[in-house]
């Protein structure tokens, strides 16, 4: 499925365009270059786009300045009213209590939603992680089609993985604890 090929890097992808490229159908070809240059985008590997942000107060500011330059971040774009991102939050606490001290950093980003509705979802789920508003564009430029949409990124600000749920943050984040010492 779709998903699987975001686990590619750059060069598999770049490779799979170049396989192509004779292809007799020229009007396909193009149509499957743009689409698999526009998954290059979001690739694993891919570095952290930036974008600007509102936090609860009001105050502006940008994601990069939420992420930690040392250290693992996991990133759950989420909106209030959507169901599974609300049943994600409970398993998102779990990775909090098992991680935060061995040097994780969770950071919420709220698109698609109201600030009103968001701040009564923080209290009824009672969030303790940091929470950053941006409507439309964080997902456009992250090429986000549902939520919620977990992301990992590395402390190089690199995409580890994404579409991540439940478990699957906890075996990436335990193979991270290995390959570093116990420390993320």
């Amino acid at each position: 499925g779709m998903t699987e090929v975001f686990v590619n890097t750059r060069e598999e992808l770049q490779e799979l365009i170049e396989r192509f490229k004779n292809n007799a159908d020229r009007e396909g070809y193009v149509r499957f270059k743009n689409f698999v240059q526009s998954l290059m985008k979001y690739a694993k590997g891919t570095a952290v786009v930036d974008f600007d942000v509102s936090e609860a107060d009001g105050k502006k500011s940008t994601l990069k300045n939420f992420l930690s330059d040392s250290k693992y971040n996991v990133v759950d774009f989420w909106a209030s009213w959507c169901g599974p991102c609300r049943r994600e939050i409970g398993h998102l606490k779990k990775v909090r209590d098992a991680y935060t001290d061995k040097g994780l950093v969770i950071l919420g980003t709220v698109v698609w939603d109201e600030m009103e509705d968001h701040l009564k979802a923080m209290k009824e789920l009672e969030i303790t992680w940091p929470q950053i508003f941006n409507k439309t564009e964080a997902t456009e430029l992250y090429g986000i089609a549902g939520i919620p949409q977990i992301i990992l990124f590395d402390p190089a600000g690199k995409i580890v993985a994404r579409d991540l749920r439940g478990e699957e943050i906890n075996k990436l984040l335990d193979k991270a604890l290995q390959d570093n010492g116990g420390k993320l």
